[in-house]
């Protein structure tokens, strides 16, 4: 747990900063993004340990669109 903290603390913080340096949308709640951006993570770790590995490439495809609109400036 203190490590998933600290990485949500670390994340907020880069986002912070790209907003200042205009590579992070302006508009993007930092630690909100924060939160999703891990549970993202610690979901799809659950679904590849329980054997749910299907998808693979849509989900890539759909995280990296989410990226290019909704976190990048």
């Amino acid at each position: 747990i203190g490590f998933e903290a600290e990485l949500r603390t670390t994340l907020t913080a880069e986002f912070l900063r790209g907003q200042r340096e205009g590579w992070i949308h302006p508009a993007l709640p930092c630690e909100g993004a924060a939160h999703l951006l891990c549970a993202l993570i610690g979901g799809l770790v659950i679904d590849r340990e329980i054997g749910l590995t299907g998808g693979k490439k849509a989900i890539a495809e759909t995280l990296s669109r989410l990226f290019r609109i909704y976190f990048l400036a």
